[in-house]
């Protein structure tokens, strides 16, 4: 009955991401209500805008990105030799994933009835200061080659599946307990700390909302104008009207809240990142432990190296975040790596 309130290293897997869940909803609850929200008249009308978000999901992320799962599952999961036990995790682990993340949905869009945008004008120097004395985006000119509806959806596509059902692919794909508990806990922390924490403290919107948020100053984001007013950024257009119609209409739709700093999208690349390099690490270990020399293991250490600075560079150029963002993200989620590799009691 007090399971899950052991230590994380005594708990299953799967006990350990529901005592995540059910804090984080709790404690999200908590927050609604000081806000003055209402949260069963808040989850109703959520639901109630569930068929415009799904269609609106669809737009930007077609139905097999949803279907990778169960897919994948049924290819590289040993479906015949799966036990009862083991789907039911698994079942339990989308659910569990799904509940965390809508309610951080839901805490989302209450932000700005906490905290107004205050800090655009400061991430817009400290950009400068970090860059010399330059927009960061202007070293990125050269994406002006890639059509900017194409890498939106690919930033998208690419990014959310796998943000919000990361525990539940750890829980059916990954045999090691160690490090699949680690990695709960990250992910379950990129949402809380950087997500949260940070992003409450440090309300900003971002560039994109150029001339719609006091603080963001027009000059020195010309360049986001200008993107914006490219033929092939209609589809980017589209999806910051459409955030910032919600915001200014008070509207509670799932995924519609605006914060800027720090970046969730880099700080999760990050988590994803830095997991392909932990298996490039452990096959390596293993390869020396079996005396068999197999380079495989630097793939791993290679790609999540380019998942993390893929999806910084897109969050800069498509005008989501300021680099500063991007930067705090990695430099946050990476320290609560370290600690968590470090600390038996999480291993």
């Amino acid at each position: 009955m007090f399971k899950t309130l052991a230590k994380p290293s005594q708990m299953s897997e799967l006990s350990l991401l529901f005592a995540l869940t059910l804090f984080y909803c709790l404690a999200g609850a908590v927050f609604l209500h000081m806000t003055g929200a209402q949260p069963a008249l808040l989850i109703y009308g959520v639901l109630y805008a569930l068929p415009s978000f799904a269609a609106f999901a669809l737009k930007f992320a077609p139905w097999w990105v949803y279907a990778i799962l169960p897919v994948t599952l049924a290819i590289f999961g040993n479906v015949r030799n799966m036990t009862l036990k083991k789907a039911v995790s698994i079942v339990a682990s989308i659910v569990l994933c799904s509940a965390f993340t809508f309610m951080f949905s839901m805490v989302k869009t209450q932000f700005p009835a906490a905290m107004p945008f205050w800090a655009d004008d400061l991430f817009t120097r400290l950009d400068q200061l970090l860059h010399f004395g330059q927009n960061p985006r202007d070293f990125l000119q050269f994406m002006g080659w890639f059509g900017v509806s194409s890498l939106e959806k690919f930033y998208l596509n690419g990014w959310v599946f796998i943000a919000t059902f990361f525990p539940a692919l750890l829980i059916a794909f990954d045999p090691d307990e160690i490090r699949t508990r680690q990695f709960i806990l990250l992910w379950a922390a990129c949402w809380i700390v950087l997500g949260n924490l940070l992003a409450l403290t440090f309300m900003s919107a971002g560039p994109i909302f150029v001339e719609l948020v006091p603080g963001v100053d027009p000059d020195v984001h010309a360049d986001v104008v200008g993107l914006l007013a490219r033929e092939d950024a209609a589809f980017l257009l589209d999806l910051r009207n459409n955030l910032w119609d919600a915001y200014a209409n008070g509207s509670k739709m799932v995924g519609t809240g605006i914060s800027a700093f720090p970046s969730v999208h880099v700080g999760m690349a990050t988590v994803f990142g830095l997991y392909l390099i932990r298996l490039g690490h452990d096959l390596r270990a293993q390869d020396a432990a079996l005396h068999r020399h197999v380079p495989m293991h630097w793939a791993g250490t290679v790609a999540g190296v380019l998942i993390i600075v893929i999806f910084l560079v897109l969050s800069v150029y498509l005008t989501w975040h300021y680099a500063v963002d991007g930067y705090a993200s990695l430099i946050v989620i990476w320290a609560i790596y370290v600690f968590l590799r470090r600390n038996s009691v999480y291993a």
